[in-house]
């Protein structure tokens, strides 16, 4: 579960409708998180992830989307953040951790895949 504090797990269940299933009580009995889990994967899957969004929009539940990069650059949390940075047409994770007295970002080009293969074979004396 992702719900570590039992006020959190709380919300979980009841934004599912399961804060009464006995399936769910014990929250910290290892023995029955693969059927937790199982039970869980039937319930999720049944619905779309925007759905699951609605559900939970504004809890704390402590459930959020997987996001790929380019969904995560413009969510706006992200985006407040400068989680994410565009440099060469590349969208890719800003340097972290920054700090407020130091310029942020990257300037510098973004490495083409393989353009320094030959030097780091070279660097491990392989072929």
């Amino acid at each position: 579960m992702q719900c570590l504090e039992p006020k959190f797990y709380a919300e979980f269940l009841t934004r599912l409708g399961l804060a009464e299933e006995l399936d769910f009580a014990a929250q910290f009995d290892a023995a029955r998180w693969p059927r937790q889990t199982a039970l869980l994967a039937g319930i999720f899957a049944r619905q779309t992830r925007s759905h699951w969004e609605e559900v939970f929009a504004g809890s704390d539940a402590c459930v959020a989307p997987t996001l790929n990069p380019a969904e995560s650059a413009t969510d706006p949390h992200m985006a407040y953040r400068g989680v994410w940075q565009t440099v060469g047409g590349v969208l890719q994770a800003a340097p972290a951790p920054r700090f407020s007295t130091e310029p942020g970002g990257c300037s510098a080009v973004i490495a083409q895949r393989g353009e320094h293969t030959q030097s780091v074979l070279d660097w491990l004396n392989m072929d």
